[in-house]
């Protein structure tokens, strides 16, 4: 088993998750998310980050290497009714099963560790925010805007 995988899985994320539910509405309040903008979140546990921005009108897909994660995940969303967040298992370090640039706009859980990893993101969106943070997304963080040669409309 991936020992990343194994970790997260671990203990119960969840209720530290819910001490960092105001600071993920307030990272997410700051990005400019519109209504129907497409957003990857990576190393998005629980929702804390990924349904604020579904609140806010954007089609998000949360991407998280644990399953128990993604199933609690996928049970805030259902309680919500945000149809349009789901959450799924996956390695933010392997997006090959995502389509480039079917992203506005991608959250990774931190600073990509190795430059494959960062082409990795970059593929799959249009604009980036790569959020540094010394323990997770919610303590603090400072934001980092790359763009791709496309921007939002597509061009």
């Amino acid at each position: 088993m991936n020992p990343n995988k194994a970790l997260w899985e671990k203990g119960d994320f969840t209720r530290i998750a819910a001490t960092m539910r105001e600071s993920g509405e307030a990272l997410v309040a700051g990005l400019g998310i519109t209504q129907g903008m497409n957003v990857l979140d990576l190393g998005c546990g629980d929702g804390t980050t990924a349904l604020p921005e579904a609140r806010m009108g954007a089609d998000v897909l949360g991407v998280d290497i644990a399953s128990n994660l993604v199933d609690a995940g996928n049970s805030r969303a259902q309680s919500e009714g945000l149809t349009n967040c789901r959450f799924q298992v996956g390695d933010a370090t392997n997006l090959s099963e995502l389509a480039d640039q079917s992203f506005d706009l991608t959250l990774p859980p931190s600073t990509p560790r190795t430059p494959s990893d960062f082409l990795s993101v970059i593929s799959v969106t249009s604009v980036v925010d790569v959020f540094v943070s010394s323990c997770f997304r919610g303590c603090i963080s400072s934001s980092i805007t790359g763009r791709s040669s496309r921007n939002r409309t597509g061009r």
